[in-house]
């Protein structure tokens, strides 16, 4: 929930879907990677 939340506040900050976009997959993909580890 606070990853969705961040991602949220970045698309917030940053209204460019081309940037908000892959910034929150990318910001996901390492959170799992974390998390799996």
């Amino acid at each position: 929930m606070s990853v969705f939340a961040l991602v949220v506040n970045i698309e917030s900050d940053y209204p460019n879907a081309l940037f908000a976009v892959p910034f929150s997959v990318l910001l996901i993909l390492l959170w799992i990677f974390f998390f799996r580890k």
